[in-house]
């Protein structure tokens, strides 16, 4: 995953160790070594921190674009909106959606009520959508 290399990449750019960017995020610096040992990746929550934070996309923290642009700002609420939009722009149903991104279509009902799904499957949404990640979760610019 590209998140690991990227968040090494951004800290060697800025100065930093991991030590300091927790203690700059207020993240448990045991969490942030996890992702730079690539064990886990961050939620969405932690992951829009980051960007925020470096002052670039989504998008570039996961690999998904090699430009750094600037983070936008974010409305959680917009996801399920932006979801069916974007099946709708694209003909797709969501069994169709869930079948090609291989997650289960109980989440549907989740993300109805406002939930957004954690990196894993919007990483594979946003594949099958052809979209990004920051678009997906309702950034805007």
């Amino acid at each position: 995953m590209q998140f690991s290399e990227n968040l090494q990449d951004l800290l060697l750019t800025h100065g930093l160790n991991a030590e300091t960017l927790a203690k700059n995020l207020n993240i448990k610096s045991s969490r942030i070594s996890e992702w730079l040992r690539n064990i886990y990746l961050p939620s969405i929550e932690h992951a829009k921190i980051i960007a925020d934070y470096f002052n670039c996309s989504l998008d570039y923290l996961f690999g998904l674009t090699e430009h750094k642009e600037k983070s936008k700002t974010y409305n959680d609420k917009a996801f399920y909106e932006t979801l069916i939009f974007l099946l709708k722009t694209k003909n797709m149903s969501n069994y169709k959606l869930c079948k090609s991104a291989k997650i289960s279509q109980s989440n549907n009902t989740k993300w109805r009520s406002g939930t957004i799904p954690d990196i894993k499957i919007l990483l594979k949404i946003a594949k099958v959508l052809d979209c990004s990640l920051d678009y997906l979760i309702g950034s805007t610019k």
